[in-house]
């Protein structure tokens, strides 16, 4: 489940805030302690069952991917999606059928790939050895974007480059693809590709899903640095919005600890407590949301 917890700035503006998610599964022992970052207050924005993946709406809505796995069933279970309305409630169940496999989630929100301004792609897989991505319309309408195919068996991590093409990862292909609104094309081959990011450069990172590396490659998909950054196996990424975070790209080390990456690869421990998060984004607020599956919460 996803939980946000907001962490407000005390630096040089007292308006500055920043929101941290977690999650709390509900009749659990009582939830472990919250994650903590330099110069920021954190707190739980909500309560959600199985939250992965995060992705904001413009209209303050938030995302979450989904593993029933969670509540008691299995990883490739046809569930919904779930919608944190704008501030941390309500939060209710998203779209008009059960998607399988729904762990992976981002808005279109200009609607440039999607055809729809504000869909929700998810992606997961259907059957063994395929995969689907999904689009949710506003109005909870679903359907079938790209596949099922065997081409991408499992899309896994999704991210939008500068020019508004989705990439993506096939984790149990251990492929990339892109796509401007057609059909899905590889841009590159890499075992174990799981997390995504763009860069302020417009460069492509990949985290591995087994391995605690982030591999770099150029907007056109050439590979560029084979050890970018050691982070944690299957940590996700998130791209700072700008001011107190900058531009740069946050992981989770293997110690659970919260860096900031360079341009260059140089890291910067940024906070702690974070080895049970398994989603990252920032909000319109400028605040860090953080999903905590193993407790339901944001």
């Amino acid at each position: 489940s996803t939980a946000q917890d907001r962490i407000a700035g005390n630096g040089l503006v007292t308006t500055t805030l920043a929101s941290l998610t977690l999650l709390a599964i509900l009749g659990a022992p009582p939830a472990s302690a919250q994650p903590v970052v330099t110069d920021c207050t954190t707190s739980i924005y909500a309560t959600v069952p199985d939250p992965l993946a995060l992705s904001f709406g413009l209209d303050g809505s938030l995302y979450t991917g989904r593993d029933n796995s969670g509540s008691g069933g299995g990883s490739a279970d046809a569930v919904k999606i779930h919608r944190i309305g704008p501030g941390g409630s309500p939060v209710t169940e998203f779209g008009s059928v059960a998607i399988p496999d729904p762990d992976a989630v981002i808005v279109d929100r200009a609607g440039v790939l999607s055809g729809i301004a504000g869909a929700v792609l998810v992606g997961g897989q259907t059957s063994p050895g395929n995969g689907k991505v999904s689009r949710i319309a506003p109005d909870g309408t679903v359907t079938v974007l790209f596949g099922p195919s065997s081409l991408f068996s499992n899309p896994s991590g999704f991210a939008f480059d500068s020019l508004g093409r989705l990439l993506f990862t096939d984790s149990a292909g251990g492929r990339v693809y892109r796509s401007d609104g057609s059909a899905p094309v590889l841009l590159f081959n890499l075992a174990d590709a799981y997390a995504i990011a763009v860069d302020a450069a417009d460069r492509i990172v990949v985290g591995l899903g087994n391995t605690g590396k982030l591999v770099l490659y150029s907007a056109s998909g050439t590979l560029s640095n084979a050890n970018f950054a050691a982070v944690r196996a299957g940590s996700p990424l998130a791209r700072g919005p700008g001011g107190m975070w900058t531009t740069d790209l946050y992981a989770i080390t293997g110690g659970g600890e919260l860096i900031r990456i360079a341009l260059d690869g140089t890291t910067n421990k940024m906070g702690s407590g974070f080895a049970k998060i398994e989603g990252l984004t920032f909000g319109p607020d400028g605040a860090l949301y953080a999903s905590e599956f193993l407790n339901d919460r944001i």
